[in-house]
C-alpha cells in the first residue's frame, strides 16, 4: 500500500513541532535536516526564519539595541519557522 504525504502538511507539522518549548535543540536538528532534505528535493525550499524574532522581548531588544542585527537576539539555531 502506497501513501502519499504532502509537502506542505510535512512543513506544518515541522514547524508547529520546531515551536513547542520542550524539544531539545538536537531534535529540533534531526527535524530540520529531514525537513530541508524534503524540501530541496521536491524544490520546495524557500527558506525559513527564526520564531524568536516574532517575541515581544525581541521587538523590546531591538528597540534599544537599532544598530544591531536581530540574528544577534537569536540564541537557539534551530527554533526555527519555514517558509
Amino acid at each position: 500500500m502506497r501513501k502519499t504525504l504532502l509537502i506542505e502538511d510535512l512543513k506544518y507539522e515541522i514547524n508547529r513541532i520546531l515551536s513547542l518549548p520542550n524539544i531539545c535543540d538536537d531534535e529540533k536538528k534531526g527535524l530540520c535536516f529531514l525537513l530541508e532534505s524534503f524540501l530541496h528535493k521536491t524544490g520546495n525550499y524557500k527558506g525559513y526564519t527564526h520564531n524568536e524574532i516574532f517575541t515581544p522581548g525581541c521587538r523590546e531588544w531591538k528597540l534599544k539595541n537599532p544598530d544591531k542585527n536581530y540574528m544577534d537576539y537569536v540564541k537557539h539555531e534551530y527554533d526555527r519557522a519555514y517558509i
